[in-house]
């Protein structure tokens, strides 16, 4: 009896993607190691906000070779998404500020908040603003390939509010940032680089709530007096600053007059570095020098300065009709 045997062979083809390299890629590139911006009076008082922009590059892949637009990628290469997230390397931090000094544990206006927003130059171009910490969704982008040779692809924008620096204490500020990023094939790989900005906001001084001061109609038989309060910002630490006072009235000795239809009547100016009773300091030809807020450029919204005008009435002796004068005030930081 015999016995047969029966042996099939086969071959069963499958189609493969030749990778060249490992297939799963992320990687930060070209993040500014220095510093955006300078300690330089780059923000000047009145104007608008003031913006820093860095642009760097995110490759995110399933292919770990570079490709220019001379070398295409290879049959199955894909680019792939990916997610930035940005944070302080100061400690204890819970939002986007840069400090004075370096003073990170500083609450009132010696931070200056900070808005910070992410494109990706070749996937939209739109900006999406950030949460401080917090990973941006991973649809909004696709990486480059390694090594970038489509240039930069991403920019991080910081804005500091006008208002916000109006109000800011004067000195250097600067921010310690870390941008981290995840991506790859398997939306798991990670990179992330270091960086910083700092610039200055000047000394600031500011004159506000100043009004006409109307004695109306008065009696030339009696003194007459009228007081205004108003306020002086001074963004120094100590809030010092000094005053001048120009009339197109005044004589090279410091008296100030009115001028008017029957000719001058002479009045005395006083000046008080805060707003209780009393009239202060007669203004002459010398500056006079105070503390103003150095908090608010508002001085929120409590005057802190006053302004008293006095006239004697054998000064208006036999005088008539409308008289005026006009007061500049010049303040500056001490």
């Amino acid at each position: 009896m015999r016995t047969g045997y029966l042996l099939l062979t086969g071959l069963i083809s499958l189609p493969l993607t030749a990778l060249a390299g490992p297939s799963d890629y992320f990687n930060v590139y070209n993040v500014p190691n220095g510093e955006l911006g300078e300690y330089t009076d780059e923000w000047t008082p009145g104007s608008a906000d003031l913006t820093f922009t860095a642009t760097f590059c995110i490759a995110s892949a399933n292919y770990n070779d570079s490709y220019s637009s001379s070398s295409p990628p290879a049959s199955g290469a894909e680019q792939q998404p990916y997610k930035i997230k940005v944070d302080s390397r100061y400690s204890n931090q819970s939002n986007f500020y840069v400090y004075r000094s370096d003073a990170s544990t500083a609450t009132d206006n010696r931070r200056i908040p900070v808005t910070v927003e992410h494109r990706d130059t070749m996937d939209g171009n739109a900006w999406h603003q950030l949460t401080y910490d917090t990973y941006e969704s991973m649809d909004l982008h696709d990486g480059q390939w390694k090594n970038c040779n489509f240039g930069d692809n991403s920019q991080l924008r910081f804005t500091f509010d006008g208002d916000d620096l109006d109000n800011a204490r004067a000195g250097n500020y600067r921010g310690k940032w870390r941008i981290d990023g995840m991506g790859g094939s398997s939306g798991t790989q990670t990179d992330g680089d270091n960086f910083r900005t700092k610039f200055s906001v000047p000394d600031i001084v500011r004159v506000s709530g100043l009004s006409d001061m109307d004695l109306g109609n008065v009696s030339t038989t009696a003194d007459q007096t009228i007081e205004s309060e108003f306020c002086i910002y001074a963004n120094s630490s100590s809030g010092a600053y000094q005053v001048t006072f120009t009339s197109p009235n005044k004589d090279v000795n410091g008296n100030y007059y009115l001028t008017g239809t029957g000719g001058t009547i002479n009045y005395d100016l006083y000046f008080k570095a805060n707003t209780t009773a009393g009239f202060g300091t007669q203004v002459g030809n010398s500056a006079l020098t105070g503390n103003g807020n150095n908090s608010s450029s508002s001085c929120s919204g409590a005057n802190n300065a006053k302004l008293s005008v006095s006239i004697l009435s054998g000064k208006m002796s036999g005088a008539e009709g409308s008289y005026s004068d006009t007061l500049t005030l010049v303040v500056a930081p001490q």
